[in-house]
């Protein structure tokens, strides 16, 4: 799910003109760190528990642009990529980390008659690995979305508006 915040352009312009560009980055950085824990806290909160991995594995990254303002945070089961094995194929084994598995809980799996249309699902054991046509889906991830995305708002909010203040004291001061 993606959430952008539109009508900023004269946050952007005071951003520019009144701090540095580290300083303005780092603001945006607390900001979208602020709104991501919440929104982490809530999926931690509302995440189902067969083992609790998929739970333990819920995270915020956040990413800041450096050639402009602005940045996002990717909010959920997170996982090393870098631990992923190619198979022979070039198929990556994704299966020990159970961030791969929180979109397969939400949405449920391969819709009925879809599995059938692709070759791969007709490999012997496919529903073992991908779970079978009737597999209902368990949403968690959008539940905890729809009831905390007022206050990651204000969270992102509050903390770029105290950073920013922060920020121009400080410039003001040297």
């Amino acid at each position: 799910m993606t959430v952008q915040i539109k009508g900023l352009s004269e946050l952007a312009s005071t951003l520019q003109r009144d701090l540095p560009d580290a300083m303005a980055k780092n603001c945006i950085r607390q900001s979208l760190h602020a709104a991501g824990d919440v929104l982490a806290s809530a999926q931690e909160a509302n995440a189902p528990v067969l083992t609790g991995a998929m739970k333990a594995d819920i995270g915020a990254a956040v990413r800041v642009d450096p050639g402009a303002l602005g940045g996002y945070a990717v909010v959920g089961p997170l996982y090393n990529r870098g631990k992923l094995a190619p198979r022979k194929s070039g198929i990556v084994v994704s299966s020990d980390s159970p961030g791969v598995y929180d979109v397969f809980v939400e949405l449920g799996h391969a819709p009925p008659g879809e599995a059938k249309n692709k070759r791969m699902a007709r490999r012997k054991h496919i529903e073992l690995e991908f779970g079978g046509r009737e597999t209902p889906p368990h949403p968690w991830m959008r539940p905890a979305w729809e009831s905390s995305k007022d206050e990651a708002l204000a969270a992102l909010v509050g903390t770029l508006r105290d950073g920013i203040s922060e920020s121009v004291k400080e410039v003001n001061k040297g």
